[in-house]
């Protein structure tokens, strides 16, 4: 009886027992997994390595964060040897020292720059005869030079909206003093001298940082830099003794040639922020008669941020966007771009080396695409004037977003494949 049972459920179980059409679902060893993050891994790490690597040689990154550097010190002891005191002599010594040394040291972004020389001669041609490729690389010039042109525009109509939020704070307060003090002759004639000063102040910006003052600017940029290329080839890669010669290694020779129209342009624009600003202390000075003391603090804190931000602003244009403005008159733009083709090459060499198409699809969406992206992420901000060591960790920071986007997508692109395959083979028959 009990054989009989046993039998019966033995042909059952194996008679209904149902099997994959393609097998059973192997889970890979750990070992295996391993291997594959690791050859993720080596995908970031190769593809960073060629796109920051380039792009440091091109940009010459450390050269110019060192300056900054020696540009503080010097700044520094300047400041100091404008007050009498027993150091003054060693502050003197220091300074002739740091000069010398910054301009020396600037001399290596004079190698970092012949990258950009070479490759603009060689796209436009010795007489810019090769009409294609100079339409390439001026057309790339141009995207980078609309981004940083764009941040400048920005910061302005940041300041001017300072200055308009400040125009309405003193409006506002005029109205009160007025309305509370209808007989006070003092305060009467204190409100229309602020009014007065304030106006002035107010075409005094418009004169001087509206859009047409910026674009003169901008002509006049264009005006300097006009024989910047031609002087900074003949200084150099026009003949082999060029590399001989004291100026290659004594200062950055580009920064030289434009150095009096910088200088000139940054005098102007600060003597047009101190008139100002100047304007501006003597309204608080009339303010601080009138005013009940958290009033004026109200005021007197506006009235710094706007003048606060106008300096930015015109750090911005005449100081980040001149350099950059002299770069891209150089060639750095197609180089820049070069960094992000080096990330892209190392990254589909290194995804080339997957097993299959899906391995192939997987190492691009997780590793190779966030290894670009970050990459490109620099280069934008580079272009926006942002400092080179924030925009590397911009660049890594959207890099490490896009692998987190990426393996999602991964995710979701085989769980759909799976579910499509299993789909697919629901309607065949999977009895043994």
């Amino acid at each position: 009886m009990i054989n009989q049972v046993g039998s019966n459920n033995s042909m059952r179980v194996f008679r209904d027992f149902k099997q994959p059409q393609n097998g059973y679902i192997i889970v890979p060893p750990p070992q295996q997994q391993n291997e594959k993050k690791a050859s993720g891994k080596k995908i970031v790490l190769y593809a960073l390595g060629a796109g920051f690597g380039v792009l440091a040689l091109m940009k010459g990154v450390m050269s110019k964060s060192f300056t900054k550097v020696l540009n503080k010190w010097k700044v520094s002891l300047e400041k100091k040897l404008q007050k009498d005191g027993k150091l003054n002599h060693f502050y003197k010594f220091a300074l002739k020292k740091i000069t010398t040394f910054r301009n020396r040291f600037e001399s290596i972004n004079n190698f970092t720059t012949l990258k950009d020389v070479a490759l603009q001669r060689l796209m436009f041609g010795k007489k810019g005869e090769r009409k294609f490729t100079r339409r390439i690389h001026e057309g790339i010039t141009r995207i980078f030079d609309k981004i940083s042109r764009h941040t400048v525009n920005t910061s302005y109509a940041k300041t001017h909206q300072r200055f308009a939020g400040l125009n309405d704070q003193m409006v506002s307060l005029n109205e009160q003093l007025l309305r509370e003090n209808p007989n006070n002759p003092r305060i009467q004639e204190a409100i229309n001298q602020i009014r007065t000063r304030m106006s002035s102040v107010n075409t005094g910006l418009e004169q001087g940082f509206g859009t047409n003052a910026r674009n003169a600017r901008l002509q006049d940029m264009n005006r300097a830099s006009e024989g910047l290329f031609d002087n900074f080839w003949n200084a150099s890669l026009s003949d082999v003794k060029n590399f001989r010669s004291k100026n290659m290694y004594s200062s950055y020779i580009a920064e030289d040639y434009l150095h009096p129209y910088k200088t000139k342009m940054l005098n102007e624009t600060t003597l047009l922020a101190k008139n100002s600003q100047e304007g501006l202390d003597e309204i608080l000075k009339l303010y601080k008669e009138i005013l009940p003391e958290k009033e004026y603090l109200q005021i007197e804190k506006q009235t710094k941020k706007a003048i606060k931000s106008l300096k930015k602003s015109i750090n911005t244009e005449t100081n980040k966007y001149f350099d950059k403005y002299r770069d891209l008159k150089l060639g750095a733009a197609p180089t820049d771009v070069i960094s992000i083709l080096g990330a892209g090459g190392a990254a589909a060499w290194f995804v080339g080396k997957s097993k299959d198409k899906d391995e192939r699809i997987s190492a691009s969406l997780k590793y190779g695409i966030p290894a670009v992206g970050a990459i490109a992420t620099s280069l934008y901000c580079s272009a926006k004037l942002i400092a080179g060591g924030k925009a590397l960790i911009f660049g890594l920071l959207s890099g490490w977003v896009i692998n987190k986007i990426g393996v999602v997508a991964d995710d979701i692109r085989k769980q759909y494949a799976f579910d499509v395959s299993f789909h697919n083979k629901k309607a065949q028959s999977d009895k043994v």
